[in-house]
């Protein structure tokens, strides 16, 4: 009877430690869409490159190298704003810049994202689609 007991509550462990997870994971997935519902208009889809597409305007993108996210592939994101820097310059000497502006000036300077999100790209769809069908995106 003990046996079976611990057993009992040892399945009842397990079973209430996995719906924690699921709650955790749908906590996570709340969270990540209300920042998608904010950021619609600043995504980003990775390319074979290893470098980001902005889906508005077609620029080249970078994750900035002090993200997280830099050692991380995520496949869709979204960031709340971009800064350009010099190839050349230290990390100190960046001077941000609209996302509109091109990712690569004259100057070798790049665009790199800052705040970046992981996202699902369905997310777009469902929270902005109004936003990519007038884009046509």
């Amino acid at each position: 009877a003990r046996r079976r007991r611990n057993r009992g509550e040892q399945s009842r462990k397990i079973l209430n430690r996995e719906r924690r997870a699921q709650r955790e994971k749908e906590m996570v997935a709340l969270i990540r869409k209300s920042i998608v519902s904010g950021y619609f208009a600043n995504a980003a889809q990775l390319q074979s490159d290893g470098t980001y597409r902005n889906l508005r305007g077609g620029e080249t993108l970078l994750v900035h190298t002090q993200s997280v996210m830099r050692q991380r592939s995520a496949n869709w994101v979204v960031y709340n704003n971009t800064t350009n820097q010099s190839n050349s310059s230290s990390l100190s000497g960046h001077v941000r810049k609209r996302a509109g502006d091109d990712s690569e000036d004259s100057d070798g300077d790049q665009l790199y994202m800052q705040d970046v999100t992981a996202i699902e790209p369905m997310w777009l769809v469902d929270l902005a689609g109004h936003f990519y069908d007038y884009l046509g995106v």
